[in-house]
């Protein structure tokens, strides 16, 4: 029985699956540090709107800014306000190297606007 060429057809076989191994961990760790980053951006964002004198402007900026190095496409901030609740919405895409999975992430962070009062408004 001829063995020749049979560690050839063994490793054809199996290449490919370890490529699309390599290719899904690769994947799955752009989309992890894209979650990770579109949520400190969103949790920056709203303690920058939240805080005296915060606006639109300066969350967006301060969500730009924390997104600025990572590899993120079509980065959007959405703000808005509901009874005295104040909410960010980070949405950004991580890069893809499997065509076909998911490569959108999202985070809402909500809290509290801040109101200072003064000792003559308490009394």
């Amino acid at each position: 029985m001829d063995k020749a060429g049979t560690s050839t057809l063994e490793f054809s076989l199996v290449y490919g699956l370890l490529l699309t191994m390599i290719m899904l961990v690769t994947h799955v760790g752009f989309l992890y540090n894209a979650n990770l980053t579109v949520s400190d951006a969103a949790d920056t964002a709203l303690e920058s709107y939240t805080s005296l004198g915060g606006t639109k402007a300066t969350a967006r900026t301060a969500a730009e800014f924390i997104a600025n190095g990572a590899p993120l496409k079509d980065l959007s901030v959405s703000l808005w306000q509901d009874k005295g609740e104040a909410f960010v919405r980070v949405r950004a895409n991580s890069p893809s190297i499997l065509p076909g999975l998911p490569v959108a992430v999202e985070h809402v962070a909500s809290g509290p606007i801040e109101e200072f009062i003064t000792e003559a408004e308490r009394q």
